[in-house]
């Protein structure tokens, strides 16, 4: 999890802050990074500011949301990430994307690095998020037409086809996927194992391969999704 993700997701840091912002303290770059967050989502702020904690409905999602920005804008003006967002960024809007389907692309990077992957909390994977980010214009590409093609390169790409691997590629793109494309995520690798528990290492790593030399995942995410997928087939077995 990124430190700012992790200093304003607490309620106390969060109201501390949006108090000095109303008094016009001076702000430190991460503060002034959560006023920006904060500015662009009014109702969320006063959400904050009219509760005692973290209790009450919605206030717990409002800190997600604006730690979560508040990261957002501290990477985009950190040379690591500003090419990154910069070219994704144009790609995104020339696939149509519109700035707010970009903006919550980026946020759902921050959010599985923070909340969903399995690492140590209290450090931030910045060579994961920097790949999940290089890799979203080319899922965001992929419309009905492209799929198809998709399925036909995968078919050369693995040449001989088990049934197995079909029911892979099937379930990424025809299931988990239906509801708008998302970056293959260590939760798709357990939803396609509580469907198909027997699925092999060996199968799973044909469409992980057919994945990264499209450039939808890079070799980072492949690991994580392989190791969660044996994982979880271990885990079902001991069920």
């Amino acid at each position: 999890m990124h430190p700012i993700t992790a200093r304003f997701l607490s309620f106390s840091s969060s109201k501390k802050t949006l108090l000095l912002i109303q008094k016009g303290m001076p702000l430190d770059s991460e503060e002034l990074c959560f006023s920006k967050a904060a500015e662009s989502r009014p109702e969320l702020t006063e959400l904050i500011l009219n509760s005692k904690s973290n209790k009450p409905e919605g206030v717990q999602r409002a800190l997600f949301w604006l730690s979560l920005k508040a990261t957002l804008l501290s990477l985009k003006q950190n040379p690591m990430f500003m090419a990154a967002f910069s070219e994704t960024e144009s790609a995104l809007l020339a696939e149509g994307a519109t700035d707010e389907q970009s903006e919550s692309l980026f946020l759902s990077c921050l959010f599985e690095e923070a909340y969903e992957s399995e690492h140590d909390f209290s450090e931030f994977d910045a060579e994961f998020v920097l790949e999940s980010i290089q890799t979203l214009s080319r899922l965001a590409s992929l419309d009905e037409d492209k799929l198809q093609n998709l399925r036909l390169e995968f078919e050369k790409h693995a040449q001989t086809i088990p049934a197995v691997e079909w029911k892979i590629f099937n379930a990424f793109f025809n299931e988990f996927f239906e509801e708008g494309l998302e970056i293959p995520s260590e939760k798709h690798m357990e939803a396609l194992y509580e469907q198909s528990p027997s699925i092999e290492e060996t199968e799973l790593n044909v469409f992980l391969d057919f994945l990264e030399a499209k450039k939808i995942i890079g070799p980072l995410r492949k690991q994580k999704l392989l190791a969660k997928a044996m994982q979880t087939k271990e885990s079902l077995r001991q069920t």
